[in-house]
């Protein structure tokens, strides 16, 4: 064995890998990643801070920009069932800028009075390929 590494002939004999499993491999892989940019949708995302008063029952007040319209809302990373009370439009004077104020009734036994909680609204759900394209072009 110590002959092949030291006589530079007898080493280019030795045949090289076959480079048709890499080849393969490689295809088989772009090929998966295109699956999955194709057929994977996503939402884009708007996290907003909100506020919780508890009374007689829960109640969670957010301000979200007015040109959302949500899908889906998370409140602290979790998928709870939260009514919707009401929803009506505040206009920012100062930096004219339109808001949604949204009021959510929550269950009592998961936040506390007076918590600040993190809200993540969920919009605009599209697949990979296209919000990669709208990205290039």
């Amino acid at each position: 064995m110590d002959n092949i590494y030291n006589n530079k002939e007898a080493f280019k004999k030795i045949a090289p890998l076959n480079i048709t499993i890499i080849i393969l491999f490689m295809l088989t892989l772009i090929g998966l990643i295109l699956v999955i940019m194709f057929k994977t949708k996503i939402y884009d995302n708007y996290q907003a801070k909100g506020y919780i008063t508890c009374t007689t029952s829960c109640t969670l007040t957010v301000l979200y920009p007015s040109t959302i319209t949500y899908d889906l809302l998370t409140i602290n990373n979790k998928n709870l069932v939260a009514k919707k009370e009401s929803e009506e439009i505040v206009i920012d004077e100062v930096n004219l800028i339109s808001y949604k104020k949204l009021i959510l009734s929550i269950p009592n036994n998961i936040f506390t009075d007076q918590e600040i909680v993190t809200i993540n609204f969920y919009y605009n759900k599209q697949r990979i390929i296209n919000k990669l394209l709208k990205l290039i072009f």
